[in-house]
């Protein structure tokens, strides 16, 4: 029950924001160089470049570039360049168009991870969201 009422406070917090106008885009890049784009957070999951979009490279769970493929180099909760790892002190870099920094996308206790909720969310319940990307892509995005 708890699960469902923190769904929907998210939900409606980040519909409440209008994405055109209110929150930048914001984009993964990897935790190293941070000059390999992994993906745009909150694109609407018609954009190719949205980690959202089920038919795109970086929100197919079957690409090699996804954060969703539980085997790639970028989303395998073993791999330090996951930000599904427990622990590692390299995950994915958070910033706007404009290369402003938004924290890592990481849910590493050691890490200075975001201070966006509904990325925090992401990162704590992210297997119940893989599981689910369907339903989840409609909460967060809207398509």
């Amino acid at each position: 029950m708890w699960r469902n009422v923190l769904v929907i406070m998210v939900m409606l917090w980040v519909t409440d924001l209008d994405a055109e106008t209110h929150v930048p885009r914001l984009s993964l890049y990897d935790g190293v160089t941070g000059e390999v784009f992994l993906g745009c957070l909150n694109c609407r999951a018609s954009d190719p470049r949205s980690v959202w979009n089920r038919y795109g490279r970086f929100g197919n769970p079957a690409s090699p570039d996804s954060i969703w493929n539980a085997r790639g180099i970028y989303g395998a909760p073993v791999s330090p360049l996951s930000p599904w790892h427990p622990a590692t002190a390299v995950g994915p870099m958070i910033r706007d168009l404009d290369g402003r920094d938004f924290g890592r996308f990481s849910r590493s206790a050691g890490e200075a991870t975001t201070a966006l909720f509904w990325l925090e969310w992401i990162l704590v319940h992210h297997e119940t969201v893989r599981a689910d990307l369907p339903t989840y892509r409609r909460h967060f995005v809207g398509d």
